[in-house]
């Protein structure tokens, strides 16, 4: 059904939400909800997705840089 997984539609991931607490989200027109509620006026917004891990950033210096 979703894009990453079969529970994609929820509030934490929809345009018209915000976080209030940990668990809890504000929409625009149901009120208080909690993040994996979802209704048909679910609109995904990618921006609120947060990744499971971030990959480790290699570590460089100036002379990875340099000309030289």
């Amino acid at each position: 059904m979703g894009i990453f997984n079969k529970n994609a539609p929820a509030c934490k991931y929809c345009l018209f939400s915000s976080n209030i607490e940990n668990d809890e989200y504000l929409c625009k027109f149901r009120g208080v909800l909690k993040s994996e509620d979802n209704c048909k006026r679910f609109k995904y917004d990618p921006l609120k997705r947060v990744p499971k891990f971030q990959p480790k950033l290699e570590k460089y210096t100036e002379k990875d840089f340099s000309l030289e």
